[in-house]
């Protein structure tokens, strides 16, 4: 199982297993992770795809680390959000990552961290050279994660009210250094 550790969470990314204990068992899940499976789990934005993340890995496990991680607490093992890509990156570099946190969280840096680790994993990954986010303008907090991790507002996104933010490998591996 791959993980990540950040001074204050472990992420672990979906295995097949996983992704699937995510889709309909939450004590296979909890097993699985180690973790408490909070009541508030999955956050309403993530919960419509947790069966599609769970066909997908498990007809490609190669997509372990490209489609979610799992963030779970390391100082009461309680699972609190999730993110990652949705895919592997595209022919042109870029991937597209997204993240959610359940309220009860929010506001204290996890999903900063969280974003941080994984960027770190994906560039790692040459194929990958740009990462771009999706959201909402009135989601000040994710807004916020994004500009804390180095992404630039790059214009409207896909779909209605949506916007878009970008972070270039060259822009990342100098906010890093």
């Amino acid at each position: 199982m791959l993980k990540l550790a950040t001074p204050r969470l472990e992420l672990i990314a979906a295995t097949a297993a996983v992704a699937r204990a995510a889709v309909s068992d939450r004590d296979a899940l909890a097993r699985l992770l180690s973790a408490r499976v909070p009541a508030s789990w999955p956050h309403e934005l993530l919960a419509d795809n947790l069966e599609a993340f769970a066909r997908r890995i498990e007809a490609d496990p190669a997509l372990e680390g490209w489609l979610p991680w799992y963030w779970v607490t390391r100082e009461d093992r309680t699972l609190i959000g999730n993110g990652g890509f949705g895919a592997v990156p595209a022919e042109d570099g870029s991937g597209k990552i997204g993240y959610a946190l359940i309220a009860e969280h929010e506001g204290r840096g996890f999903a900063t961290e969280a974003v941080a680790a994984i960027l770190e994993w994906a560039f790692s990954h040459p194929a990958l050279s740009r990462v771009v986010a999706d959201t909402y303008p009135e989601l000040s907090r994710s807004i916020r994660v994004l500009q804390k991790n180095g992404f630039r507002y790059a214009g409207p996104g896909r779909g209605e009210r949506v916007i878009r933010y970008e972070l270039t490998r060259g822009a990342w591996l100098a906010a890093v250094s």
